[in-house]
């Protein structure tokens, strides 16, 4: 799915990450997506947000208020957090994994883990060494949908596409999974609702057709 990204779109997911890591969120959804845009000071999606008044501090102060209303998940120590206080380093574990058995068996034997929910007595298969689950994989998708429809290489410009058009999206099954279910109980979010993306762009007074039409026009200014 990374493979088309551009440097800076891969440096928009890296501040997504550390805002997800800031919120001490166990997984890396949209909502931190669209944070991880908003500070990229260079890329043209964040201009037209910061044009309509979402800039970083307004936009953590919209998701902090989902988080108060119970919309994402509150803080919480992460796992990676816990075995440090035990004097355990995960990412030199890791890394020490990798130069054992390299890193594709390691991503392997990660995607394997997660998939047996018949170990632990059925219990999610999650180690820490799985890092973060990807809830924005969908969003993610979509914007290398989006940047194959343009003929363009996928830039923070399409990231913000997708991430519109998967807010834009209607919710998920109403009777989701047992597997569903466990893992949205595991990382600490709410019942299926009204995508978090969407909630802080109208609290702004946005609208996700509006910015999709704005991003759109830049990207053929450009072209």
């Amino acid at each position: 799915m990374f493979e088309r990204f551009t440097q800076p779109a891969h440096r928009m997911v890296e501040l997504a990450e550390e805002e997800a890591a800031r919120l001490a969120h166990r997984y890396l959804g949209p909502e931190h997506v669209l944070l991880g845009i908003v500070r990229d000071d260079n890329s043209r999606a964040a201009r037209v947000l910061r044009a309509h008044g979402l800039d970083l501090e307004a936009a953590r102060v919209e998701v902090g208020r989902l988080v108060d209303q119970g919309v994402l998940p509150r803080p919480e120590r992460n796992d990676a957090e816990l075995l440090r206080d035990l004097g355990i380093d995960l990412e030199a574990v890791r890394r020490q994994a990798e130069e054992t058995f390299g890193c594709e068996a390691v991503d392997e034997a990660s995607w394997r883990v997660t998939r047996r929910s018949w170990w632990r007595g059925g219990a999610l298969g999650w180690t820490p060494l799985c890092g973060r689950p990807m809830a924005a994989k969908g969003a993610l998708h979509l914007a290398s949908v989006e940047a194959d429809a343009l003929g363009q290489d996928v830039g923070p410009e399409h990231v913000l596409l997708g991430v519109l058009r998967d807010a834009a999206a209607l919710p998920g099954d109403p009777r989701p999974s047992q597997r569903a279910k466990r893992t949205r109980a595991y990382l600490g979010l709410p019942e299926q609702g009204a995508s978090p993306v969407k909630l802080v762009l109208e609290a702004r007074g946005l609208t996700l057709e509006q910015l999709r039409e704005e991003v759109l026009a830049e990207l053929h200014a450009a072209s």
